[in-house]
């Protein structure tokens, strides 16, 4: 039926420049455009199912219409649209919550280390919150990661499997063998999402991320998550205008078409005997 006719959602995206290797602004062009529809079609229609129309509009923005979205399921679709998903592994500090405590007091430095937010997923709101002070740069890049893929563990419950390629194979396990039972914290968009204990010094290329407490992910957190994780963004977006179009608007046009099809065809008829 359209938006128009059945109601939905539109968002007007804005692109924004990216960084490149030397943390400078690329700008954007015709291929990040693109690159973008093409990520926000996997994120958002990623088994082809909804009638998704996305089209570009000048330089450095995207209109996306996606009929049937409903008011409560916009701050879901919102979120899979801006989400950068830019993901990072970086060593924390073998004393980060004490060293934490030195700065806070005016008392330390840590050089070579940084403090991040940390909003485990997985747990209860009460249990979120903190800082921890992490590696300022990477140790592992995220374009390293192949595959993300949501999957049900027994013990876990539902996590992401992440799956590195050859060069992110040895650099990861290169990693562990020298940090083993240390932890590193899993960063996504500038927020520590996981910090797990590295217990093994080879992990052959594939690594885990389980929502920590709360009895892990919710399956559709964990499928949000991997789509995200798989489909990078390599230009942040945001969202800046959105509106909505009502099912009850969309059932009355839908019936005024009708009348206006009955009555015409009723004129035409009359005519037609008339003549």
């Amino acid at each position: 039926k359209g938006i128009d006719i059945g109601g939905g959602s539109s968002f007007t995206v804005q692109l924004k420049p990216g960084l490149d290797d030397k943390d400078q602004p690329k700008p954007i062009t015709k291929n990040s455009l693109d690159q973008a529809i093409a990520i926000l079609e996997k994120r958002l229609n990623p088994n082809g199912e909804n009638d998704l129309l996305m089209t570009p509009q000048g330089e450095d923005r995207i209109h996306i219409e996606m009929p049937g979205v409903k008011e409560e399921d916009k701050e879901q679709v919102r979120k899979k649209i801006e989400e950068v998903a830019q993901l990072e592994l970086r060593m924390v500090h073998p004393n980060s919550e004490g060293e934490l405590a030195k700065i806070k007091t005016g008392g330390g430095v840590a050089i070579g280390y940084v403090e991040m937010p940390h909003k485990e997923l997985g747990k209860k709101d009460a249990e979120k919150g903190g800082t921890l002070l992490v590696k300022s740069r990477p140790d592992l890049a995220g374009k390293h990661v192949s595959r993300a893929i949501a999957k049900l563990d027994p013990q876990e419950g539902w996590v992401i499997g992440l799956y590195l390629d050859g060069e992110g194979s040895k650099q990861f396990d290169d990693i562990a063998s020298r940090h083993r039972g240390e932890r590193m914290a899993i960063v996504l968009d500038g927020v520590v999402i996981s910090d797990p204990v590295l217990k093994s010094d080879h992990y052959g290329g594939y690594a885990q991320i389980s929502g920590g407490g709360g009895g892990g992910f919710k399956q559709e957190e964990a499928i949000a998550l991997a789509t995200a994780l798989e489909n990078p963004l390599e230009n942040p977006m945001q969202i800046i205008e959105s509106s909505e179009v009502s099912a009850a608007f969309g059932a009355e046009t839908v019936k005024q078409g009708v009348y206006t099809g009955i009555v015409g065809t009723i004129l035409i008829a009359l005519f037609m005997l008339i003549y």
